[in-house]
């Protein structure tokens, strides 16, 4: 259901039960964060109904600052298998990751720390809300997904680069005038 091998890009079809495995850790995740009040949102392609994805959640919580993530309960959040991704240096937030084995190749969660009010936020949420309001458009980055996916299967980040002018192009027209 969840899960891809390091340096993969595979895209699967879109399954029911991203949804429902956003909600089991949405809820165990705001037991865990309980003292930060996060805004915990499914973001990202299985967040959007019908679209081929990577089999792996994206989940933005949201926080008042970022200075907080320093106060987060790191060994209750290993324990539930998430590590903080130190090869991802990011200025808008702090990624963790899930995963599935203790090898740590397969990845099945991305959790994306943001501050609450940032533009960092709102465009995550505009760019998920915006797909799953215009299913042309959803279907459109499918396709460039797989195209992406078929040229660059072990570089993942030759495939998030090549999504990077659809999706300013798509935030552009949903309103985002950065």
């Amino acid at each position: 259901m969840f899960g891809l091998e390091q340096n993969r890009v595979s895209l699967s079809l879109h399954n029911e039960l991203w949804k429902e495995g956003f909600q089991k850790e949405k809820q165990r995740l705001s037991t865990i964060l309980y003292a930060f009040t996060p805004t915990i949102e499914h973001i990202g392609s299985t967040a959007i109904p019908g679209l081929k994805a990577k089999p792996i959640l994206d989940i933005c919580i949201g926080i008042d600052t970022l200075s907080l993530f320093h106060q987060f309960p790191f060994e209750t959040l290993q324990n539930d298998h998430f590590h903080r991704l130190k090869n991802v240096q990011l200025d808008d937030r702090f990624v963790l990751a899930k995963f599935t084995d203790q090898t740590y190749t397969n990845k099945s969660i991305v959790l994306h720390i943001v501050e609450r009010d940032s533009t960092t936020c709102s465009t995550l949420l505009l760019f998920r809300d915006y797909l799953r309001n215009n299913q042309d458009v959803a279907l459109l980055y499918e396709q460039l997904k797989l195209s992406l996916a078929k040229q660059f299967p072990t570089d993942p980040k030759a495939y998030t680069d090549g999504k990077k002018a659809f999706v300013q192009k798509i935030l552009k027209k949903a309103g985002d005038h950065r």
